[in-house]
């Protein structure tokens, strides 16, 4: 059985109004796979940084925006978790620490989370969670096909990365940006860290289609960073 984390960036779910076609679709895509385990991290995308930057514009501080960034991604993967419902066996719960996590991932093939811990992200708290479980590979499913040389929105010439080491992905990236909450770029400064520490394979890319044919072992379109 592959143990797989996928983490579902907040702009899949949520933008000016709720994603349904695409929750719907996606728990498609997942149904079909019922001898792999999944964990699947849900993140907060633009109305969480609203909630978080509110607070930060009043001057509240770093630790009250980021607990409320977390809860906020309570809120989505409690909502992804309801659109399961039928194919679980139990109420709707969110571990809001590692302890509830473990206990989650052992009773079920699929367990649901947001960040768990404030001042983290949910793409490091999903590489963790790889970590800890001694997942397969870690998916990054988010709004960008993959990485590119250079930001393809104002560089003609930018060209796609299919594939990356971490030692490399590290240098040549997560050097040049810096760390926050929140951040949007395809993978963040803590969980790229972690994923290079152990070695955890990560696949970033955008669509179901590309999804399915990845869990499927087949040729898609994303990067692979490992």
């Amino acid at each position: 059985m592959r143990k797989i984390v996928i983490s579902l960036g907040g702009s899949t779910i949520v933008q000016e109004k709720i994603n349904v076609d695409f929750i719907l679709k996606f728990k498609e895509v997942i149904r079909k796979f019922k001898d792999d385990k999944f964990v699947i991290v849900v993140g907060g995308g633009k109305p969480c940084r609203m909630y978080m930057d509110s607070l930060g514009n009043a001057g509240k501080g770093f630790f009250l925006s980021t607990q409320i960034g977390v809860y906020y991604t309570y809120l989505n993967a409690s909502l992804v978790e309801a659109f399961f419902s039928e194919d679980l066996n139990k109420k709707i719960f969110i571990p809001r620490n590692y302890e509830e996590f473990d206990k989650q991932f052992k009773e079920n093939k699929m367990v649901f989370t947001g960040g768990i811990i404030p001042g983290s992200t949910t793409d490091g708290t999903a590489v963790e969670i790889a970590e800890r479980i001694k997942a397969d590979f870690f998916v990054n499913l988010t709004d960008v096909e993959g990485l590119y040389d250079k930001d393809p929105k104002t560089a003609k010439d930018a060209k796609f990365i299919s594939k990356i080491s971490h030692k490399e992905f590290n240098e040549k990236f997560i050097s040049k940006i810096e760390h926050k909450f929140g951040q949007h770029f395809i993978l963040d400064i803590k969980a790229a860290n972690i994923a290079k520490e152990h070695n955890i394979k990560v696949i970033i890319l955008k669509g179901l289609n590309n999804l399915e044919k990845c869990l499927n072992n087949q040729k898609f379109i994303g990067t692979i960073i490992g």
